[in-house]
């Protein structure tokens, strides 16, 4: 049951959850598949309707048109009044996060204006902080806390503009016209992650020294200098979303600590992000 709010909220969850399919599981037949909320016969959504296939293929049926084969790392967005059907493709297990959602602010596109950027089928690849997110939907779901439908909003607006990013990177990396913007694009892909030049130059498949030495000379700056002033420009975008506590941005973008996080926060804009954050807010 999604907690209600006693307040006029621009953006509501109206359901979040998953659907998981296990065809080894005896408590979930094949053939019951049809029985699922979410995979199954045609139904209209009433509300914006957001899945993440993050396992399997599935068939989908859009508005009575041809059906489209979804691969696992798969973002499908309906808006309302949209006739779907979700069938499985194969014998292989299956795992799609969803939620569903409404609101004001979403017909006059004063939040989520990003949402527009997200086409019915949009292919983003497998993202473990896109993931993390739904199931921090679910868990925000569970709280009966006055708070909970406000954060519940709050998160599905920063989803929106997570899975615009990654569409862009995505992108990017699958059409990157030459090896330093095809390194950029790899870079901007890691965001989230603490990861190594080393590990980017053995993506690139180039000798590290070499990967470094060329970066430099087309950029000007060195490719982990570039990496963290891409983590405090994602940073700030996400701290205009909402209040969540610095030592948990630092952790999201894969800095050691709040400490460390604040140290290049100040090195890359000339403040802290604490002080950056309050002036934007006013």
């Amino acid at each position: 049951m999604i907690p209600k709010s006693k307040e006029t909220l621009g953006v509501i969850c109206t359901s979040v959850g998953y659907e998981e399919i296990t065809n080894g599981d005896p408590r979930l037949p094949i053939d019951e598949r049809h029985h699922l909320p979410f995979v199954g016969p045609e139904r209209t959504t009433s509300d914006w309707l957001l899945g993440y296939l993050v396992r399997g293929n599935l068939s989908l049926e859009l508005n009575g048109g041809h059906p489209h084969t979804l691969q696992s790392g798969i973002i499908t967005l309906f808006p309302p009044g949209s006739r779907y059907r979700f069938t499985p493709s194969g014998e292989e297990d299956i795992l799609l996060h969803h939620v569903s959602f409404t609101g004001k602010s979403l017909e006059e596109r004063k939040v989520c204006t990003a949402i527009d950027e997200l086409g019915p089928v949009t292919e983003i690849g497998l993202k473990s902080e896109i993931i993390d997110l739904f199931q921090q939907l679910v868990e925000t779901s569970k709280s009966y806390s006055e708070d909970a439908q406000r954060e519940l909003g709050a998160t599905i607006v920063l989803l929106v503009a997570r899975l615009v990013n990654c569409k862009h990177l995505f992108l990017e990396l699958h059409s990157a016209p030459s090896f330093i913007e095809q390194a950029k694009a790899t870079i901007r892909n890691r965001l989230y992650e603490k990861v190594s030049m080393e590990d980017i130059a053995r993506e690139m498949k180039i000798p590290l020294s070499t990967f470094r030495r060329n970066f430099t000379k087309e950029e000007g700056v060195s490719p982990y200098q570039y990496l963290l002033h891409c983590k405090i420009e994602q940073a700030k975008k996400e701290m205009l979303f909402n209040t969540t506590p610095l030592r948990y941005i630092a952790e999201r973008f894969g800095f050691n600590d709040q400490y460390h996080f604040s140290r290049v926060f100040y090195k890359v804009t000339g403040t802290r992000p604490s002080v950056w954050r309050k002036a934007q807010q006013e």
